[in-house]
């Protein structure tokens, strides 16, 4: 896109609910026309089978609407927008958790509800899709940040979902935080994982920090 499309997308996001009769219409024309461009990349997706070549794809994909979701966020309508919430989670499959949760915490603050082939409620599509994700880069080269988990904790702690979830999310801090030496604070969302849900898969580790901590401390005492 031309920066002048990407200019005259991002207005037009903000259109959708204006007073102005005219300017309403536009605005929703251009919702529609996103519906359709977003049925088309799923489409693509779909002809994709390997999950790193989807993920690849994504990358390139949520680049095209970014002036939409600038639009969007600007106007803060509040209404409902189903091409939003779907580029909430190709933003996380693509590793874009910053543009990932800027778009969430418009999401929860207006109550968004995720499109019905995700069978989840906001807050716990994000939690669950950014503790698989975190758990998933145990192993990366740059683990997962600490960060974004705090984040993502700070804008859902007060939502419900299912304790299966939120163990989850609790297990991906508390690796988080042993990573970084916080072990008093791992050993506690590793207690609270266990607590939600027994099998979330934690005890192991939970053990061993709590002999190396005590372990820690009959050296230094």
């Amino acid at each position: 896109m031309t920066p002048a499309e990407k200019h005259r997308q991002r207005v037009l996001a903000t259109k959708r609910t204006s007073e102005d009769e005219n300017a309403s219409r536009k605005g929703a024309n251009q919702y529609e026309l996103m519906l359709m461009q977003l049925a088309d990349h799923k489409r693509s997706l779909k002809q994709a089978q390997s999950i790193e070549r989807k993920k690849e794809m994504k990358s390139k994909i949520v680049a095209e609407y970014d002036a939409y979701i600038d639009g969007v966020l600007e106007a803060q309508s509040g209404q409902q927008d189903d091409v939003l919430m779907t580029l909430l989670i190709w933003h996380i499959d693509a590793g874009n958790y910053d543009r990932a949760l800027e778009i969430a915490e418009y999401a929860i603050i207006h109550d968004l509800q995720t499109p019905d082939q995700y069978e989840r409620t906001t807050g716990c599509l994000i939690v669950e899709e950014i503790a698989t994700a975190a758990l998933a880069s145990e192993n990366d080269e740059s683990p997962f940040s600490l960060e974004t988990l705090n984040r993502v904790q700070d804008l859902t702690a007060e939502l419900d979902m299912f304790d299966q979830v939120r163990a989850k999310f609790f297990r991906a801090l508390a690796e988080a935080h042993e990573r970084e030496g916080n072990d008093e604070e791992a050993i506690g969302y590793y207690e609270k994982a266990l607590k939600l849900h027994d099998r979330v898969g934690c005890k192991q580790a939970l053990t061993a920090l709590k002999k190396k901590v005590e372990k820690d401390s009959e050296s230094k005492g």
